[in-house]
């Protein structure tokens, strides 16, 4: 059984802008195993974006192919890519993505609501226990609005662990951030990788970038140096 959880072989991705075909991905081909810490970084329009819909697998490729855990997406139908998304991949984005009118703890238990197994008292422990995970188990029943950038980046994350995913895909998690939360933002991740999530970051932010243990550098929608730290 092999260790690599995501792998895309020969991606380019394609957008047609009016006449005009641009490419946002250009014959990628790269590798990330199981318990990985990467970085992935570039210019504006360098294909960041781009590459963690692919690896998100929120879309697929124009040409070439993508597989998570194996399987390869384009033999997915619709529903099935929800599925493995719901189940492997958990997402972080910048602006969290919380919803307003939930306290943290109802945030946290979103995503198993959408998922096939029934919920059971066993989930409901499971988000107090991740709240907790990431240092906010004082903060429970308190909603966003009550909640710093920092705290409800952590909420976040641990909403994205909700399913237990393998994977943890964060789109520049500390770019609404102050320089401390950032670091304690960081921290939250590291210790998630040392437990054995694999994390990949997306991030233009450099000093975010040295805290990953590889780092994937894209210009013009090509690997121009991918680099073990």
């Amino acid at each position: 059984m092999t260790d690599c959880v995501v792998e895309l072989r020969d991606v380019s991705k394609i957008y047609k802008m009016g006449e005009i075909n641009v490419k946002a991905l250009d014959n990628v081909s790269l590798k990330i195993n199981k318990g990985e810490f990467v970085s992935i970084m570039g210019p504006s329009g360098s294909g960041k974006s781009t590459m963690m819909h692919i690896i998100g697998a929120l879309d697929l490729p124009s040409k070439g192919e993508t597989l998570i855990n194996g399987n390869k997406l384009s033999n997915l139908s619709e529903d099935d890519l929800a599925t493995l998304r719901g189940k492997n991949i958990g997402f972080v984005f910048q602006e969290f993505n919380l919803i307003t009118t939930l306290t943290a703890f109802e945030n946290v238990r979103l995503p198993i609501l959408f998922q096939e197994d029934e919920l059971k008292e066993e989930y409901n422990k499971r988000c107090e226990d991740l709240l907790k995970e990431v240092g906010l188990g004082d903060r429970i029943n308190h909603r966003p609005t009550e909640l710093s950038g920092g705290q409800q980046q952590r909420v976040a994350i641990a909403r994205s662990l909700a399913n237990n995913p393998e994977i943890l895909l964060a789109d520049e998690p500390t770019g609404a951030l102050d320089s401390k939360s950032s670091k304690e933002i960081m921290n939250v991740l590291k210790n998630l990788n040392k437990k054995g999530k694999t994390v990949i970051i997306i991030t233009h932010d450099k000093n975010v970038a040295k805290e990953s243990k590889r780092q994937i550098f894209l210009k013009d929608g090509k690997v121009l140096t991918d680099k073990k730290m």
